[in-house]
């Protein structure tokens, strides 16, 4: 079944579904609009009759200009065929190469088709079709998830990810500068980074009104015209012009048969603010403006709520203060960008350089942050749900134990700001301290190798509980972005899911997951093991009697339901296995 045609007086694109009908969809229902928006990019195009789409009324389904069209969904097949004009030849491109790789050419060139799939990938993706290497037009579709709401559950889970990030770099930057500001709460919030960073918006102002108060100057040459007569310490830059006849009015002849210009250039030293030093600071006031701006752009795309109405108060206060900083003297006179590994002694030492320099430091530290959860651009669905549930259970230890985020275990320094240092295949663990000198470690991408397990485990997450004079408690967590919502399922179970094949898995972890034992059998080291997935029930409570729930207790595996919002089960399950723990039978 056709979704849409786009047709030029060069080449026609057919997208179609692989099957018949939508996926099943875990969203409420009415569905959300698809997309389609086509941009010419050859001038002098021509559009065909054969361009149409689908999810629009008919009279206006072969109008290129509007950006309705069908929906797209991950994990969903569909088959792409472009057919250029005779003696042309085709191609089509993505800014990622993994969408295209069931694509190919035939015809020599003429011809492209193939199979694509986005995978875990939602949100808006943009394609370029090129006949004969020249852009012709691009196209941008919408593509949505079927176990989230769109519009609910995927713009709290980016949210939601971006609070907790700032939080960590909230947390970061209270340590290393040894902030006093705002009391310390167990959960810092987006607001609370953004006021910190006005805090040291405000230090840097202070700073900077001592520079300008006492500013250090520095001396730059300026070429002016003088009478030849009064020039006392000629350069060697002055001396070879001279020689070559520079200058202006009537030439008089030196000693030596040289002949002098009555007025020649000279450079005088001159005192300017344009130094090393102002130019590094304005540097990275514009540096902070950028990506203030970005940030800025990126919290409007959030869900509308008074928190967010707040969060770009906060940000928009701050591009000002910044920009009216930029615009004062001494920085201001900074021309050009500093030299390549600049450093100073008196941007370091001199007062008002010194505390303008840590603060600018904070500014950006606190501003630019990469890696892990931030680079993937929100795009993969089940990375995402992956990192946002490590974060979520490393949030809510740190809720249950009393103790902040462990910031200087998940952020490092890099020259222009922070990165997180989640990795999907890299383990990463944290560590919160209870009472009495236990301890909870809470492991990313944990790996089970070696004797005597025959093949290597690794599951998404693993929580070790240790107590003095005890055995080690260790319990599995595997974030499943995969849900079934059959009624065979629901008839089974009592609600919707993980796969039966995710279930298996985390009684494979517990059965293949083992260590040496005393006798000659090897020992299992999990106790109990439980998917986390992409659900939110209908009714609170609704949950508690379904098997997967129950199952936690009686069997030691089950199921928990976890999305923004939604994690007072995976708080209840965590406060009692930190219950047991302290009683000692767990």
């Amino acid at each position: 079944m056709d979704l849409f045609r786009i047709e030029t007086d060069r080449v026609l694109l057919v997208w179609a579904a692989v099957r018949e009908g939508e996926p099943a969809v875990l969203a409420p229902a009415p569905p959300p609009a698809g997309r389609l928006a086509v941009r010419p990019r050859r001038e002098g195009i021509a559009w065909g009759a054969n361009t149409w789409r689908a999810g629009v009324q008919e009279e206006v389904a072969g109008r290129t200009e509007l950006t309705a069209g069908p929906r797209l969904y991950e994990q969903t097949g569909y088959s792409l065929y472009l057919r250029a004009a005779e003696g042309r030849r085709v191609a089509i491109e993505h800014r990622d190469p993994v969408i295209l790789g069931g694509v190919r050419a035939s015809e020599g060139g003429r011809v492209v088709h193939g199979r694509i799939d986005f995978g875990g990938q939602v949100g808006r993706s943009e394609f370029t079709v090129r006949v004969d290497g020249e852009a012709e037009f691009d196209f941008e579709v919408e593509v949505f998830p079927t176990k989230l709401d769109y519009a609910e559950d995927y713009a709290r889970l980016r949210a939601d990810t971006g609070e907790i990030l700032a939080g960590l770099v909230l947390e970061y930057l209270r340590s290393t500068f040894h902030l006093g500001v705002d009391r310390h709460a167990p959960d810092p919030t987006r607001l609370e980074w953004l006021a910190l960073l006005r805090h040291a918006a405000g230090d840097l102002e202070r700073a900077l009104r001592e520079v300008a108060r006492q500013p250090r100057w520095g001396m730059a040459r300026a070429t002016e015209p003088a009478r030849a007569d009064r020039v006392r310490r000629p350069d060697a830059t002055l001396r070879r012009g001279v020689l070559r006849g520079i200058g202006s009015g009537g030439a008089a002849e030196l000693e030596a048969g040289v002949s002098v210009r009555e007025w020649i250039p000279e450079g005088r030293p001159r005192p300017t603010l344009d130094t090393p030093e102002h130019r590094w600071l304005a540097a990275q006031l514009a540096a902070v403006l950028r990506r203030l701006a970005g940030l800025r752009r990126e919290e409007a795309e959030l869900p509308a709520t008074p928190r967010r109405e707040r969060s770009l108060g906060e940000i928009e206060a701050l591009e000002r203060q910044v920009a009216r900083l930029l615009r004062a003297e001494p920085l201001a006179a900074a021309r050009g960008a500093p030299p390549p590994g600049f450093a100073s002694p008196q941007l370091t030492g001199a007062p008002g350089y010194r505390e303008a320099y840590a603060a600018s430091l904070l500014l950006r530290q606190g501003l630019h942050l990469e890696g892990g959860p931030v680079r993937l651009a929100v795009k993969d669905l089940g990375v995402l749900y992956e990192y946002w549930c490590f974060l979520t259970v490393a949030r809510l230890l740190a809720r249950a134990t009393r103790s902040p985020l462990p910031a200087r275990r998940l952020l490092a320094v890099e020259e222009h700001g922070l990165r997180v240092l989640l990795r999907r295949g890299r383990e990463h663990a944290l560590r919160f301290d209870l009472a009495d000198r236990r301890r909870v470690t809470l492991v990313y991408n944990p790996r089970f190798g070696g004797e005597p397990l025959l093949v290597p485990q690794r599951p998404d997450l693993l929580l070790e509980l240790r107590a003095p004079g005890r055995a080690t408690l260790r319990v599995v967590l595997d974030a499943k972005y995969r849900v079934d919502p059959s009624p065979e399922y629901r008839a089974r179970y009592g609600s919707p899911g993980p796969p039966e094949d995710a279930l298996n898995v985390l009684h494979r972890y517990r059965d293949a997951i083992v260590r040496p034992g005393p006798g000659a059998a090897p020992e299992r080291i999990v106790a109990r093991a439980a998917a986390l997935f992409p659900f939110r029930e209908a009714e609170p409570g609704v949950f508690r009697a379904s098997r997967l729930w129950r199952s936690l207790d009686e069997l030691g595996v089950g199921a928990i339901p976890l999305l923004p919002g939604s994690t007072e089960y995976l708080e209840e399950w965590i406060g009692n296995l930190l219950q047991r723990e302290d009683r000692g039978d767990g």
